[in-house]
């Protein structure tokens, strides 16, 4: 469902890490004694058995290549050459490093040759290995993301079924999904009456299917209601968590644009292009005080209240900077906000968090329609989202805005039969 999905390593707690961290360099240190000692029988030889098995499990068991990792790490071979004092580490760590790069994804090249010019042996053992992890987790998700127009159709067919048998044995039903979809209809017919007052008759005015579909799942998004599983149309059933989390974060995303753009109308000397570092700085931290449920009003004011005056205060430094650069030995004190932008700010905030700023209510809107563009069109437009003052959240409103295309995508998929009886009999 999620485009973006893919795995990733579990990030440990800062406790694990520092643990895993004392206990790999004591194994290093270890290995390095042992190096310095010419005992490769023991550390040695178990991480090239690693290396070995993290370059077998990346290539096919039958493949050329597959024989030649085998012939070349032969444990039998290193074994003898070790016992007999021929072992030669750095050619085997070269043939190692050699494959790696014949099998790693173009992104991981950078980091696998920086090894050749590496002069602790035992630094290089170690990241190789770390090396090699990275690339098992590359190949997995690759092999995924292959997958995923399978694995698509497969759930698609699945939720197909299970939703049909629980529709004859009268688990489910459709009265939920009827009347969403029929509000939804009537909600567009109320608009296009409104925009056609001669109740001219013309084909573009028409209210099609998909129209009335994208309409009603928007509907659920941007409603003042939370997602209830047991309210919701009984299509969406299994997806009510995430039209929960839509909610929240449409919200979030409406209401940081809105506080950034009310913030640069109170403080002149942030609309400059030249300031949106500042500000991106500030819609990160007006973000994560959003995701935090303890924060409250008095928080996010200060916050931006704070920040503000950073950015004030940076660029007075370089003005002072240039004055010097320049000659020009008087230099201006940092400038803050008075009072009263500070009291516009708290009073901004609490009015937004409310949710009953028109900024606000403009912005919403905004997004909205920026939506169910890329819903209609299949298509994230950001042409227009600096007119529409959303640059600034540009990246968090496609990442939401995607999401919602493809689950859209996929439930008109499993459904489109029902959805498709239900309209028939109201547009």
């Amino acid at each position: 469902m999620d485009p973006n999905f893919n795995l990733k390593k579990p990030t440990p707690s800062p406790l694990e890490q520092r643990i895993t961290d004392i206990a790999r360099r004591a194994f290093f240190d270890s290995v390095r004694q042992q190096v310095a000692d010419g005992d490769y029988s023991h550390h040695i030889i178990q991480i090239i058995k690693d290396i070995k098995q993290g370059l077998m499990s990346m290539v096919a068991e039958d493949s050329k290549i597959a024989a030649e990792i085998h012939s070349v790490l032969s444990f039998d071979l290193i074994q003898q050459q070790i016992t007999h004092n021929v072992f030669d580490l750095p050619r085997c760590i070269k043939y190692a490093g050699d494959k790696m790069l014949q099998l790693c994804a173009p992104m991981r090249d950078a980091s696998i040759r920086k090894l050749a010019v590496e002069s602790d042996i035992v630094n290089v053992l170690s990241q190789m290995l770390e090396i090699l992890d990275e690339m098992k987790l590359d190949l997995t998700n690759y092999r995924l993301q292959a997958l995923k127009p399978h694995l698509k159709r497969q759930a698609a067919e699945y939720e197909r079924e299970k939703f049909a048998t629980a529709l004859k044995s009268g688990t489910a039903s459709l009265t939920r999904t009827s009347e969403w979809l029929h509000a939804s209809v009537a909600h567009l017919k109320s608009v296009a009456a409104s925009r056609n007052p001669e109740k001219i008759d013309h084909p573009d005015l028409s209210i099609k299917f998909q129209d009335a579909f994208h309409s009603a799942l928007l509907s659920i998004v941007f409603s003042n209601t939370s997602v209830d599983p047991a309210t919701i149309p009984e299509t969406l059933v299994m997806d009510a968590a995430r039209f929960f989390a839509f909610q929240n974060q449409v919200q979030a995303i409406s209401i940081t644009a809105a506080l950034l753009m009310l913030t640069k109308n109170i403080v002149p000397e942030l609309r400059a292009t030249r300031d949106f570092i500042s500000m991106v700085d500030l819609k990160n931290k007006i973000s994560a005080l959003l995701n935090d449920a303890e924060t409250n009003m008095d928080n996010l004011s200060l916050q931006i209240i704070s920040t503000v005056n950073e950015s004030l205060a940076k660029k007075q430094a370089m003005l002072n900077g240039l004055a010097c650069s320049s000659s020009q030995t008087a230099t201006a004190s940092a400038k803050t906000l008075t009072e009263e932008q500070e009291n516009m700010i708290r009073s901004m905030v609490t009015k937004t968090l409310s949710s009953k700023d028109p900024v606000y209510t403009l912005l919403s809107r905004r997004v909205q329609m920026t939506l169910k563009q890329h819903l209609d069109r299949g298509v994230f437009g950001k042409n227009s989202l600096a007119s529409h003052g959303l640059d600034l959240v540009a990246d968090e409103l496609e990442q939401v805005s995607t999401r919602l295309y493809v689950l859209a995508s996929h439930n008109k998929d499993v459904y489109a039969e029902y959805y498709d009886e239900i309209l028939r009999d109201v547009i």
